[in-house]
């Protein structure tokens, strides 16, 4: 008998937590901030936003989520939706391969890796698609700074 009641208050327990952490999570939906375990576990242990670091493959995330949502209403073809994964992925190739990072912090992402980003670029397209391919990337920062992930593009002044 005891040992019901000690079932039945974890579970009454769990259940508390699995409800304040999907509060958590819907709140961040729908304020179309990207949503991680470590950005749940924060907000729910109370910590202060501040301590949020969030990373490209958050800002990559919440994009394409948006993307995909564009898509299912018809405002960009499968084929646009295609090259916005190319872009995230050619981003996190030149994270991996020249900055040597698996992931990096937004705010860490520094203006002169415009010049740096561009010239991993030509070394495998031609210079017209680079342009256009830095210019949809500068778009996914610009869409973190519109949903408050970022507080400036790190690139937002530089050009080819």
């Amino acid at each position: 008998m005891i040992l019901l009641s000690k079932s039945k208050t974890t579970n009454q327990m769990l259940a508390s937590i699995k409800a304040r952490i999907d509060k958590i999570w819907l709140e961040l939906e729908n304020n179309q901030k990207p949503v991680t375990a470590a950005i749940l576990k924060e907000l729910y242990l109370g910590k202060p936003k501040m301590e949020t670091k969030l990373m490209f493959s958050d800002l990559a995330k919440a994009f394409l989520a948006k993307k995909a949502d564009d898509l299912q209403v018809s405002k960009i073809t499968q084929e646009t939706y295609g090259k916005y994964e190319r872009y995230v992925g050619h981003f996190k190739k030149f994270l991996q391969s020249v900055k040597n990072f698996e992931d990096v912090e937004l705010e860490a992402i520094k203006s002169f890796w415009y010049e740096d980003l561009q010239n991993y670029l030509l070394g495998f397209m031609q210079h017209n698609t680079v342009v256009k391919t830095l210019a949809s990337i500068k778009g996914i920062f610009i869409f973190g700074v519109e949903r408050e992930l970022l507080s400036s593009n790190p690139f937002r002044h530089q050009s080819m």
